[in-house]
């Protein structure tokens, strides 16, 4: 498309004439395009504002002259030298009060200064908080812990295994009952015994 847009460009910039829609068809075809494509890409140089436009009652006009792309082009500098001195003026005047203002306060330096350890030390800490997850598992405190709760399970395990023999020596003695007999009918495991 950039091909056929400079094709067709040229071509109305070496005519320097106004053209109507049939004449740059014309044109167009002369340089190689078909009609269909000499209405877009004309479409297209309209809107990149290369090729200017009029229209005259029922018909539209078409131009560009040669000088046309060097006048936007000259503009645009124009336009971007003003900006540039625009923008070193705010940089110079933000640097100056940059500079005040380290003048009146200056403990500004220190403080800069104190934030950047300050976030040095927070990445420290990070880090070592991160590598403090990955040993909590040996943590003294949770092993201590661990051993008080095995302690608790044991009397816990005790004191059913003995609710279960009791219920076993009291179903022989009220119910004259064979011990395996027991053991069968309540579905206790034959090597049920005490915790040693």
């Amino acid at each position: 498309m950039e091909e056929k847009k400079k094709v067709l460009l040229d071509a109305m910039i070496e005519s320097r004439d106004v053209l109507n829609a049939k004449e740059v068809e014309k044109l167009g075809e002369k340089k190689g395009l078909r009609a269909m494509v000499v209405k877009d890409v004309l479409k297209q140089l309209l809107d990149d504002n290369m090729v200017d436009n009029e229209k005259v009652g029922g018909s539209n006009y078409y131009w560009c002259f040669p000088n046309k792309e060097a006048n936007i082009k000259q503009r645009i500098l124009d336009d971007l030298k003003r900006k540039c001195i625009r923008d070193r003026k705010t940089l110079k005047d933000l640097q100056d009060s940059l500079k005040e203002a380290m003048d009146r306060e200056p403990d500004v330096q220190d403080r800069l200064q104190a934030e950047e350890t300050l976030q040095e030390l927070k990445t420290k800490r990070d880090n070592l908080i991160s590598q403090l997850d990955r040993y909590k598992d040996c943590d003294p405190d949770l092993m201590e812990k661990m051993k008080d709760e095995v302690d608790v399970a044991k009397d816990a395990v005790e004191r059913w295994t003995e609710a279960v023999f009791s219920v076993k020596k009291y179903a022989v003695d009220k119910f004259h009952m064979e011990p395996q007999d027991v053991v069968q009918n309540f579905g206790i495991p034959k090597d049920f015994d005490y915790l040693e």
